[in-house]
């Protein structure tokens, strides 16, 4: 984490920075502290956190740490308490919390099998996304859940290094024109388009692009 930070900060980062990886950060002990310190290390950072809304009660705490848009996902069926928080949540937070429905499934490069897939015919998230896993590596996409497309690591690399190596640019150049050559790539499907696209109209207004969807 130190590192990561170290990074953020050598990098001067001030746009979003999505906090969730696998695993719901509702879960996560001391968040709302590495909220705090990845705020206060890059100043004007943007962070960007996904959840279920499930442990509604920390979320006020990641909104006063410097959380800038926290995204509750709706998994229906959802019981009225649940309703009710949220909406009360939504009503403290206007500008921060954002509700969205649970419409579509990822098969998360092959791992899931989803009746009557649609292949994804041209990525554009990895034009401008990285995942940095908590071990450091570099991956080229969110949904590289075993490490598969390690394009290099933050222990020995700057971020910028990594972003802008040979390599990395080769594959971002071949998927923005629908050459996909890496085989989790080869693997996926592009899905949840409509929530993409309300995300990034929401953020857009204020000149911001928004992540892609997970």
């Amino acid at each position: 984490w130190k590192t990561f930070v170290h990074r953020m900060a050598e990098l001067k980062w001030r746009g979003i920075l999505g906090m969730t990886g696998y695993g719901e950060p509702g879960l996560v002990p001391d968040y709302t502290n590495y909220i705090k310190e990845i705020v206060q290390s890059c100043p004007g950072i943007k962070p960007f956190i996904v959840t279920n809304g499930d442990n509604h009660k920390v979320i006020p705490d990641w909104v006063k740490a410097g959380a800038y848009r926290v995204i509750i996902t709706q998994h229906p069926p959802t019981n009225p308490t649940w309703q009710s928080n949220i909406a009360n949540l939504k009503n403290r937070f206007p500008r921060q919390i954002k509700v969205q429905q649970l419409q579509q499934l990822h098969n998360h490069a092959g791992l899931i099998s989803i009746p009557n897939q649609t292949p994804m015919r041209r990525c554009v998230e990895l034009c401008n996304i990285l995942q940095i896993c908590n071990d450091g590596n570099v991956t080229v996409c969110c949904v590289d859940y075993f490490h598969e497309a390690v394009m290099g690591n933050i222990k020995t690399q700057s971020i910028s290094d990594i972003w802008f190596s040979t390599r990395w640019v080769n594959i971002r150049e071949n998927l923005a024109r629908g050459n996909a050559q890496l085989p989790i790539c080869k693997r996926c499907m592009h899905v949840g388009l409509e929530t993409a696209r309300i995300e990034r109209t929401d953020q857009n207004r204020e000149g911001i692009p928004a992540p892609g969807p997970r």
